[in-house]
């Protein structure tokens, strides 16, 4: 393995924005988080009734149509999981530099940066001051969009 910079692939101007979906969460549900059902309709919650069968009283796009779920956010009708909720997450892509350390381990730099350009920036002053070699220059991560 050698210690050159290598110039990576075009790099992003901004960080880009984009949502992924996960398991759904009732009390962040209640608690305002956004959710979605598995097809892509934005949901909202509008309602929990813990004696009820169905107790999830959701509020559905495109046409404000209300739906009862299972506590799960499971859908009433059970062969049609794409009505099943689930959990709306923003996140970011970011880059990180991963570098090898003297125990064959591999960790990252501790920061991660909004472009490409900054990751490969931080990554050629490491190798010009002699740092240990890296294994990663610019790797994108996701993590949670910051607020605006």
């Amino acid at each position: 393995m050698d210690n050159e910079f290598k110039e990576g692939a075009a790099a992003f101007a901004k960080p880009v924005h984009h949502v992924k979906t996960i398991a759904f969460d009732l009390q962040a549900a209640m608690a305002g988080a956004t959710i979605a059902q598995k097809n892509g309709r934005p949901a909202e919650f509008l309602a929990f009734c813990e004696k009820a069968i169905f107790p999830l009283v959701i509020l559905t796009a495109p046409n404000n149509v209300i739906h009862t779920y299972r506590a799960d956010g499971t859908s009433v009708s059970d062969d049609h999981d794409e009505y099943d909720l689930v959990m709306v997450v923003p996140v970011e892509t970011r880059y990180v530099n991963l570098f090898a350390d003297g125990n064959a381990s591999v960790r990252g730099s501790g920061e991660h940066f909004a472009t490409s350009v900054e990751a490969e920036e931080q990554a050629r002053h490491w190798i010009e001051s002699g740092g240990t070699p890296l294994l990663a220059i610019a790797a994108p991560v996701e993590v949670p969009a910051r607020s605006a």
